[in-house]
């Protein structure tokens, strides 16, 4: 009995031992954090967080680009380059939103010619008006993927450019370009389709909201 006894009492600290391990080896995936915001802004605008990356408010076609960067970046560092970026992709905000809008005769975007030939044709010329009207950024603690806090800078831009220019513009890339007609016409009716099927601020927040 006493052996036995003796036995019984060896193995149960490794019986612990091995428990607290496997306990331990479990990732603990905190909530992230906000620590710190630009100026005296008291929580996240709604925009920033990127959900809605296209939409219409006050005359405009807004842009939304979100950006991530290491927690010791600094701030103005990754608002220029957020900000930068936003102005490069309202092409691809543009195809991505016709693409997912229904728009297409294809199951993908990228096999409808129209989208490429649109695309192709808008990645030759600049749009002009194309402004920065908010920046945002906040330095947020959060987890990793072993569970340890780290710190990441987290940045948004409000991209923006005038409805009326950008019906314009793009209207002038299509009918000045070297595609036949049907293809022209095609182009329009997705131009037109794009502008009708944009969403207002007003819905992009009462969305967010649900």
């Amino acid at each position: 009995m006493n052996l036995k006894l003796l036995i019984l009492m060896s193995m149960t600290p490794l019986a612990i031992s091995c428990i607290t391990g496997n306990s331990s080896s479990r990732p603990d995936f905190e909530p992230s954090k906000v620590i710190e915001r630009v100026g005296s802004v008291d929580e996240t605008p709604a925009w920033s967080n990127g959900t809605k990356a296209t939409y219409e408010e006050a005359g405009n076609v807004i842009f939304i680009n979100t950006i991530s960067m290491s927690g010791n970046t600094r701030p103005e560092a990754c608002t220029r380059a957020s900000s930068e970026f936003g102005r490069e992709q309202i092409v691809r905000h543009i195809k991505e939103a016709v693409s997912v809008s229904g728009q297409v005769s294809e199951t993908s975007g990228d096999a409808d010619p129209a989208i490429d030939a649109l695309t192709a044709i808008l990645a030759q010329r600049s749009l002009s008006g194309v402004k920065v009207q908010e920046r945002y950024w906040e330095k947020r603690e959060e987890s990793d993927a072993s569970g340890e806090r780290i710190l990441r800078m987290h940045c948004a831009s409000k991209v923006a450019i005038s409805k009326v220019l950008l019906q314009k513009q793009l209207k002038d890339a299509i009918e000045g370009s070297n595609i036949n007609t049907e293809m022209k016409k095609t182009l329009q009716a997705k131009q037109m389709e794009f502008f009708e099927n944009l969403e207002s601020q007003n819905n992009v927040e009462s969305t967010k909201s649900e």
